[in-house]
């Protein structure tokens, strides 16, 4: 095939062909002519280093390979990226898009595809691969990436390293998404003075919790021709994403774990085929947030939704009411509290099920403890119905405690490794592989359910299996086996009770994954719910998510100031607004100012489903145990006549902070306080005795309301 570029709204994918092996590059579509022919070809490298190889599209490595030298390549262009010659390349027409497919050969009838398709209307891309092994014997395939995108920057000769900056998130429990932007340089991803070896930096995780250490996503912001690149995969369980900078360019690449990561082997046998879990991968003019807008966006046309979730519905959980400890006695007056507030969804949390000699951390067996709620699910149906709320219940339902009925009656049916089973602390793991563990939560999970209809469902997760399991060719496939039956399982909720709203919930925020969030109408954003620096995760999960998906608490006490109050709120509409807490015992003023923060919400619930997070400042925010600085955020309509400022001041100092645009706008309305004020193109934020204030402002731009001042 020969090296060829294919526009696609504002993108262009740009393959290039040397010494047999395929890459590919993307860009804006508009800096096509800036394309640097002799970096792509490694011609200009190979004047310095005749040894410079190209990076694969293709990116598999076989039992048994001869890896290549370089200090560093690692698993990377294997010998079996070269036996995987390609052998043709075709555009095609999709109904709501078109994809570039990418054949290879690898002779013996061994066959690989990459597929990289494109959306209409939404400029980012999805890649994947796949491999059919049509020869006469097995073979084990150790790696199978689902992306590689290589020769960066692509508009420089030589890549200045201290102007390309790699961002990524770690994510760590009550702490999701906090970014992290180093130069190549810092990151010592540049050229030896000879130009051998490859310097590698990886992210990932190993196990079933996928943002536990860091979030799936990696950019990098090209600041000499101002533009950045980001990658992001689907990734239910282990996973790593590379860059790799090796013989004058820079590569990212990843999907699932390999080998070498994750204990992925996986044995393919005669006549069987493997696919990879999605990539993302976009390019645009700007900085950080103009390219993760765009994977945002993409993946706003993936969720799985409910009609009804269209309006953002207001939802209150009781968790921070009850503490684990719910009955129907206790929600009564808790329901009439709320349903005057425009609550739609009201959700009851752990405990509905705990056995009176048990803690409520006890769970795998989910009958509904009769003493507490005499009526049964049906009974709790009827009491939140009858105020005007959908009912909601949550679950966990992938585990069981070691003191639960259920724990004995599957013990054959529970996740090993090595002939042992499973644990993290009382808990242990059921396998879905098992048609048993299927059936037995159909009729746990999925009768009640659909008998009582119960219309919301909260499913979370508390502890990671770890790095594998048994019943597969490797431990990481095991696991990569389990994970893909729990997902059929949600699959198979959402067929039974049709129009289920579910929320995925992993100690809060440990799934915030692609392929997780497509299959839920919402996702925990964390379990920061009663501190401040709630806020600031929820910012930065803008960089990462779409807010429509992203629950957060407005955990409320009675002994909170109404300037708390207010920041309490108005952190919950930096996505979605989900009541908790003691809303009975609140003050009048309190209650007040809860029920005019719902009605700014539902002013400004539009530019948060359908917006672009477009600037985000997080001055002097350092220490989150110790939080200090502030937040200032601006989310926009697509069509820019309407915004959202969000304006957070954490520690009551003086400061300003440059907004670009702001000027254009003017205050339709605003909510809350901590002396935040709009000036010019600039947000001021006077002093304050009182820590922790919020203010929200809704824009109109060029609306003839009163101008910015």
């Amino acid at each position: 095939m020969e090296s060829k570029n294919y526009d696609f709204g504002g993108l262009t994918a740009v393959y290039t062909v040397v010494d047999g092996a395929v890459s590919l590059t993307v860009i804006p579509a508009s800096r096509r002519r800036s394309l640097r022919a002799e970096k792509l070809d490694l011609s200009a490298v190979r004047r310095k280093f005749a040894d410079a190889m190209p990076q694969s599209v293709f990116q598999i490595a076989l039992r048994g390979d001869v890896y290549s030298r370089g200090l560093g390549m690692g698993m990377n262009n294997s010998s079996s990226c070269g036996a995987f010659c390609p052998t043709g390349q075709e555009y095609v027409a999709e109904e709501d898009g078109a994809a570039v497919v990418t054949r290879f050969d690898a002779g013996a009838g061994l066959k690989g595809v990459h597929t990289l398709r494109y959306k209409n209307g939404v400029d980012a891309f999805e890649s994947f691969c796949e491999v059919y092994n049509g020869s006469e014997s097995a073979v084990v395939i150790e790696r199978l990436d689902s992306f590689s995108v290589s020769n960066l920057s692509p508009f420089e000769v030589e890549n200045d390293s201290d102007s390309l900056v790699l961002h990524y998130m770690r994510s760590h429990w009550s702490g999701e998404g906090r970014l992290v932007s180093q130069t190549l340089t810092e990151l010592s991803l540049e050229d030896s003075w000879s130009l051998y070896g490859a310097r590698a930096f990886g992210i990932g995780q190993t196990g079933s919790m996928p943002a536990n250490g860091y979030l799936p996503f990696m950019a990098v912001e090209d600041k000499a021709n101002g533009l950045t690149y980001a990658v992001s995969v689907e990734c239910p369980a282990s996973w790593r994403i590379d860059a790799r900078h090796s013989g004058g360019h820079l590569s990212l690449c990843g999907g699932g774990a390999d080998y070498a990561s994750g204990h992925f082997a996986l044995q393919l046998n005669p006549g069987e085929s493997y696919k990879t879990n999605s990539a993302f991968i976009t390019a645009a003019d700007g900085g950080l947030l103009a390219a993760s807008g765009r994977l945002i966006d993409y993946y706003s046309t993936r969720i799985d939704a409910p009609a009804r979730e269209q309006e953002l519905p207001i939802i209150y959980n009781e968790y921070c009411y009850s503490w684990g400890a719910p009955s129907i006695e206790k929600l009564r007056p808790l329901m009439n509290a709320v349903a005057g507030y425009g609550v739609d969804y009201f959700v009851t949390d752990a405990g509905w099920y705990r056995d009176d000699k048990k803690e409520w951390y006890s769970v795998g067996d989910w009958n509904i403890n009769g003493r507490l709620f005499p009526d049964g699910f049906n009974g709790l149906v009827r009491e939140v119905e009858s105020r005007g709320m959908s009912a909601g219940i949550w679950f966990e339902f992938e585990s069981v405690s070691v003191d639960s009925e259920a724990y004995a009656a599957l013990n054959d049916c529970l996740l090993r490794r090595d002939g042992h089973i499973i644990r993290a602390g009382q808990r242990a793991f059921l396998d879905f592989r098992k048609d048993k563990v299927r059936e037995y939560l159909t009729k746990k999970v999925i009768k009640p359910l659909k008998e009582a209809g119960i219309g919301y469902i909260k499913v979370d997760y508390n502890e990671t299996a770890g790095i594998g399991a048994d019943g597969a060719s490797s431990p990481g496939e095991g696991l990569r086996g389990h994970i893909n039956c729990v997902l059929d399982f949600f699959g198979e909720i959402k067929r039974a009770v049709p129009g289920i709203v579910i929320e995925i919930c992993s100690s809060g925020g440990m799934r915030l994954e692609p392929k997780f969030l497509s299959l839920a109408a919402q996702a925990s954003f964390s379990d920061a719910h009663e501190c401040p620096e709630s806020a600031v995760i929820a910012g930065n999960l803008h960089r990462y998510m779409p807010p429509r998906q992203m629950q957060i608490w407005a955990a409320l006490k009675k002994e909170y100031s109404l300037l708390k109050t207010g920041f309490v709120t108005g952190t919950a509409m930096l996505g979605r607004y989900c009541l908790s807490g003691d809303i009975p015992a609140l003050s009048v003023e309190q209650k007040d100012l809860v029920r005019q923060s719902v009605e700014f919400y539902r002013l400004i619930r539009g530019v948060i489903r359908d917006g672009d997070t477009v600037f985000i400042s997080q001055e002097g925010v350092t220490s989150y145990k110790r939080l200090r600085g502030s937040q200032t955020l601006l989310r926009a309509a697509k069509d820019g006549k309407t915004a959202v400022l969000y304006a957070f001041n954490f520690d009551g100092t003086s400061r300003r902070v440059e907004v670009p645009n702001l000027d254009l706008y003017a205050v339709s309305a605003a909510f809350g306080g901590g002396a935040a004020e709009l000036d010019g193109s600039a947000v001021r934020y006077a002093p304050s005795a009182e820590k922790h204030g919020c203010k929200i402002f809704f824009l109109t731009k060029n609306a003839g309301a009163e101008r910015v001042r």
